[in-house]
């Protein structure tokens, strides 16, 4: 079976009930799809430590990255005043920083840098750009699985625009980034330009919804779509670091779960950022 064929069936099977999922469960704040943030986000953390790992000793303590989705979704459900999350970061790094006391005696402290630094990345990526995942479950009662949906095909959109135009358009323009050698130029402008036109359609066609004029639209669109790219690469930068080809195999033809989300987990703070900017969601 040819990867592509392998590409398609998950696609076929994992996408229609990611939007079902969220699209008609809407409990306690769209709680399923929390919790395929939170296991997306564990699958991702292992992969990422598995990555880590090429390059010498990891600790478990970059798993505790996993507390910051359940913090927030805690801070957000209870409405709290207190920054949870930002306080849950904190103390993960101390105690994270703080292990080596300890775990560093072993050799001496000759790779307590790395470790700390290794530990720390991966309670950052993907555990903190998780958050603004499970923010997304909370801009309102009855749009923000209007928002999550409108994110995710954003993101996939930029992603199957950018491979199809690679496809066509891109046979004399690729190699131009050293981290991605088989992506184009072509690829590249066609992955941005039509979430572009999506986020101009969704503004004009569902203005009840979106309450942002076309030009936002557009901006939000192509913006997203920058940063999934983006996503995209610094996934390819860390696994060519690592000499690794896949981040894992959990999904087939796809690889692991990190190079799916890869674009989701950067592209999701930006695109909160700038609705935020709009006044659709105060988030700061």
């Amino acid at each position: 079976m040819s990867g592509i064929t392998k590409r398609l069936i998950t696609a076929i099977i994992v996408l229609p009930s990611l939007f079902v999922i969220i699209a008609f469960m809407p409990w306690l704040n769209y709680i399923a799809y929390c919790f395929i943030v939170l296991f997306a986000t564990a699958v991702g953390s292992y992969e990422m430590n598995s990555i880590l790992s090429k390059k010498g000793e990891m600790t478990w303590t970059g798993y505790l990255g996993l507390l910051l989705p359940i913090a927030e979704y805690i801070q957000e459900y209870m409405n709290l005043n207190f920054k949870l999350t930002l306080f849950t970061l904190i103390f993960i790094v101390i105690f994270t920083m703080a292990f080596e006391i300890f775990k560093g005696a072993k050799d001496n402290f000759k790779e307590t840098i790395s470790r700390v630094s290794k530990a720390i990345l991966n309670i950052i990526y993907p555990g903190l750009f998780s958050i603004f995942l499970i923010r997304m479950a909370f801009i309102g009662e009855k749009t923000s699985n209007w928002y999550i949906l409108f994110f995710l095909i954003l993101v996939f959109g930029s992603d199957t625009c950018a491979y199809f135009t690679g496809m066509i358009l891109g046979k004399g323009n690729r190699g131009f980034i050293k981290a991605s050698p088989k992506k184009s130029i072509a690829g590249y402008i066609g992955g941005i330009i039509i979430p572009g036109v999506l986020g101009l359609v969704a503004s004009l066609c569902f203005p009840k919804i979106f309450v942002f004029n076309f030009w936002e639209g557009f901006i939000l669109g192509f913006i997203t779509a920058i940063f999934a790219a983006i996503g995209d690469l610094i996934e390819s930068t860390l696994k060519r670091s690592a000499e690794v080809k896949d981040s894992g195999i959990i999904l087939p033809g796809r690889g692991g779960m990190l190079d799916s989300i890869d674009s989701i987990m950067i592209a999701a703070p930006v695109f909160i950022l700038i609705l935020d900017i709009y006044g659709v969601f105060h988030v700061f």
